[in-house]
């Protein structure tokens, strides 16, 4: 039994992402400490759980509707926003297209649903590089018994 399917269901996110050929990008459970590269990591869940029954003392099953922000980072040395911006949609059409094609992550135990519901661009530069932060947020529905 498990207080809630929250960590399995990151790590099966995780593990359909890492099995991408997204070909020289970091790929991790949270930020990298030393990013060397473009990268991807998965952040916070977050979300209300609901009781499906109510009864007195015991487990009650509930259902979990999480929200997981998943952060992709894109830098170019000398490039511009718009080259950023597209290289950071080019590295997450990979991944939408994994979990729509897999949208219950390999069978994940108690996984209802995982749906991309929001998404956030932001770019910025410096004197020698520009970077895009893309954010994009999935809508999960989970059971826990």
């Amino acid at each position: 039994m498990t207080a809630t399917n929250a960590v399995v269901i990151k790590r099966a996110l995780l593990t359909l992402i890492e099995g991408l050929a997204l070909g020289d990008v970091q790929v991790g459970y949270g930020p990298p400490a030393n990013p060397e590269r473009d990268f991807v990591y998965l952040g916070g869940l977050r979300g209300p759980l609901t009781p499906l029954t109510f009864r007195a003392g015991g487990r009650l099953p509930r259902e979990e509707q999480l929200t997981l922000d998943l952060h992709l980072v894109v830098t170019r040395p000398g490039g511009t926003e718009e080259e950023t911006e597209t290289a950071a949609a080019d590295l997450i059409t990979p991944i939408l297209e994994a979990v729509s094609a897999e949208p219950t992550l390999g069978a994940t135990p108690g996984l209802l649903s995982i749906v991309p519901s929001r998404l956030e661009l932001q770019s910025g530069r410096d004197d020698d590089a520009c970077s895009t932060w893309l954010t994009l947020t999935w809508t999960i529905r989970s059971y826990v018994k």
